[in-house]
């Protein structure tokens, strides 16, 4: 990542901006490296060991098979979790219902700060092979770089509530 945008993230968490601007530029950031139609941001609630959509870009969610639960949250995400590396998928069949879009390429992007989970990013897009697992390192390093800011975010929250 160019270091300008480390430094906007920097600035959004030092100014005291809202959760959904700081999610807003994070999402930013993320199309400007990888181009996406849909973005969905689940946050991970520690309490009750389940992902929260928190987020959304474009005009559908972003998640594969919704109907289950792998023991990290319902839908792909909650396995994503898991793998605690990005997954991504280059040609989807068109087979997804109650969708505007017909992702043909999907990518999830756990985000960890140490041992500690925050959530996951999911990016949609309808071209087939737009997401290559020759970016994963990519993928990966940006994984690492917008957790920083979701660990900010949730560390405030848990301040604010004290």
């Amino acid at each position: 990542m160019s270091e300008n945008m480390f430094s906007e993230l920097i600035g959004l968490m030092q100014n005291d901006v809202s959760s959904e601007e700081i999610y807003t530029e994070v999402c930013k950031i993320v199309g400007k490296k990888i181009p996406y139609q849909s973005a969905t941001l689940y946050v991970y609630d520690g309490e009750k060991k389940s992902l929260n959509q928190e987020f959304l870009v474009g005009p559908d969610v972003v998640d594969l098979i919704t109907e289950f639960d792998f023991g990290g949250g319902t839908g792909f995400s909650g396995w994503v979790i898991k793998q605690k590396q990005p997954v991504i998928v280059s040609g989807l069949p068109n087979i997804q219902i109650q969708r505007k879009t017909q992702f043909k390429s999907f990518a999830s992007l756990p985000l960890w700060v140490g041992k500690r989970l925050l959530g996951v990013l999911n990016l949609g897009h309808s071209e087939k092979g737009k997401y290559s697992k020759s970016n994963i390192t990519l993928f990966k390093f940006l994984s690492g770089e917008i957790s920083l800011p979701l660990h900010h975010i949730s560390i405030r929250n848990k301040l604010t509530t004290l």
